[in-house]
């Protein structure tokens, strides 16, 4: 519509639209030095030029809304996913690029998996996740720790009171037909990393980390005994090599410099 580098004087352009709805307008310009400015005005029906309302402009997200996979089968339909992200004004801006539901096959079986969040800009509210509904109404809720939360590594010794940084502290899935729903716990450490995790009033799975923030152990709850796991991951000081053991035996991997698979072995499997 409008084409000039001008680098002194106004430019001007109108364009007149016979459409209703939302159109695209793409927007380059440069300032060699000085004020450059841009203004962006519009005509409505029975009114005089006006400058355009921010309420009337939003910008182009680039977020994906629809994913196609063909089928090669023969008279087979492709997969189709769509993906919602709210709309400008609504409870959730696209701007944060939540997604607020994704449906597969919109036009056929239109199954739908929704969810919410922390409402923006509200206190305390970070735009956490508090629940996904799937397809048939059954909901999955999550629970986080307040601000200042502290709470204690059951896995440890002693009484602890590590700060939560406002972390997940559980989730809970939909309600069975019978008995009661499973709801996850969750501890971290300072460094945000998960130490202890459990379900319902089950002993819970204890992890401890290396130096440098890799899984060092890990302590499955069982019976009659837990099940401890080790890993190592400079077996005899080679970084290349990698290992996990448990009572059962151990587990060696060696990769090459490109990370990929060179060989893996089993011992007192």
């Amino acid at each position: 519509m409008l084409d000039g580098w001008n680098t002194v004087g106004t430019t001007n352009a109108t364009f007149n639209n016979t459409t209703a709805g939302w159109h695209r307008v793409r927007v380059e310009y440069r300032e060699v030095g000085g004020n450059a400015m841009f203004n962006l005005y519009w005509t409505p029906p029975g009114a005089g030029q006006q400058a355009i309302p921010a309420t009337s402009l939003r910008p182009d997200y680039n977020l994906a809304t629809t994913k196609t996979v063909d089928d090669s089968t023969a008279d087979s339909p492709g997969s189709v996913v769509k993906t919602n992200y709210g709309s400008v004004g609504g409870a959730i801006d696209p701007a944060y690029s939540l997604t607020q539901s994704t449906t597969t096959d919109p036009n056929g079986l239109n199954l739908s998996i929704s969810s919410s969040y922390e409402a923006p800009r509200a206190s305390n509210q970070y735009l956490r996740r508090l629940s996904r509904t799937l397809p048939a109404g059954n909901s999955y809720t999550y629970g986080y720790y307040a601000k200042g939360a502290t709470a204690d590594n059951p896995c440890t010794s002693g009484v602890e009171s590590i700060d939560q940084g406002g972390m997940t502290s559980t989730r809970t899935s939909p309600t069975p037909a019978s008995g009661s729903p499973m709801v996850e716990h969750s501890v971290y450490d300072v460094m945000g990393r998960p130490v202890a995790s459990w379900k319902n009033g089950d002993n819970p799975t204890c992890i401890t980390y290396d130096s440098s923030g890799r899984i060092a152990t890990k302590t499955l709850p069982g019976s009659p005994t837990n099940r401890a796991v080790t890993y190592d991951h400079a077996v005899g000081g080679n970084p290349l090599a990698s290992s996990v053991s448990d009572s059962a035996g151990t587990v060696t991997t060696v990769v090459d410099l490109l990370a990929r698979q060179h060989r893996s072995t089993r011992s007192g499997v």
